[in-house]
């Protein structure tokens, strides 16, 4: 299981979807002009339930549907 930070959540993922990108990745191994050089698993807009919760958010969250952005990272605490 993995460690919940003190402000990070716990999601248990329930569904990924695939988007255009990934399309491109697997039909054609590139998007533009990034060329994939490794393997890449494919499917980053998921869905799911937080399950957990850190010492700094509202254990009322636990329950609560959530969607993830993968791409947006956390600053490191204090930032």
């Amino acid at each position: 299981m993995p460690q919940v930070g003190p402000s990070d959540v716990l999601v248990e993922v329930k569904v990924v979807g695939v988007c255009g990108s990934d399309v491109h990745y697997y039909e054609h191994g590139r998007i533009g002009t990034y060329v994939v050089r490794q393997p890449l698993i494919l499917g980053h807009e998921s869905a799911g339930v937080i399950v957990g919760v850190g010492t700094a958010v509202d254990r009322s969250r636990i329950g609560e549907r959530v969607a993830i952005e993968p791409d947006i990272r956390a600053s490191p605490p204090g930032h």
